[in-house]
Parts: structure tokens; C-alpha cells; sequence
């Protein structure tokens, strides 16, 4: 199955500042890749953005500890005065 790539406008601009040698870097990164600056650090981040999005919110559980974490979801909460009274305090706004 072919999928056609739709072109996407692109409107945003991110503007940073480096120093002469983190630019030096990246130069020849880009050009050891065979892609442009732009197009190196878009990919750089895009890949940081989401392993720090994917590490942020998935975890991984053995067979033992699933089952474990589901009692604890399902069983009733637990008394817990402190939380309680935490809940219960008036606001200061």
C-alpha cells in the first residue's frame, strides 16, 4: 500500500542561541548525515521530545507486578487522615 506524504505548511520558527563550537558540531553532524542544519536539529529534537514524552508516561511492569497493581486499583482506598485533612483545609486564596 502506497501512502501519499501530504505537505504541511510550516508557520513556526524556534530561534536559539549557540556558541561557535556547538554550531561546528552540528554542521558536521548535519553534513555527515547528508541533510541540512535545520533539518538535523528538527530531527534531534523531535526524537528527544518524544523518548522524554514516551519515558514520562509509560512504564513497564513484569507479569507479577501487573497483576499486583490491578489489586491495588481495584481494592478500596485506604484511610489516610493526613490526606484528609489536606483536603479539608481552607485555601489561602
Amino acid at each position: 500500500m502506497m501512502v501519499s506524504k501530504q505537505k504541511t505548511s510550516k508557520e513556526e520558527t524556534i530561534k536559539l542561541r549557540i556558541n561557535a563550537q556547538q554550531k561546528a558540531l552540528i554542521d558536521r553532524a548535519a553534513q555527515i548525515a547528508g541533510i541540512t542544519r535545520s533539518a538535523f536539529v528538527l530531527n534531534a529534537a523531535l526524537s528527544d521530545a518524544e523518548e522524554t514524552i514516551k519515558d514520562r508516561t509509560t512504564f513497564y511492569l513484569s507479569d507479577s507486578e501487573w497483576v499486583a497493581f490491578n489489586e491495588a486499583l481495584d481494592s478500596p482506598p485506604q484511610k489516610n487522615e493526613l490526606i484528609t485533612k489536606l483536603l479539608n483545609a481552607n485555601t489561602p486564596w
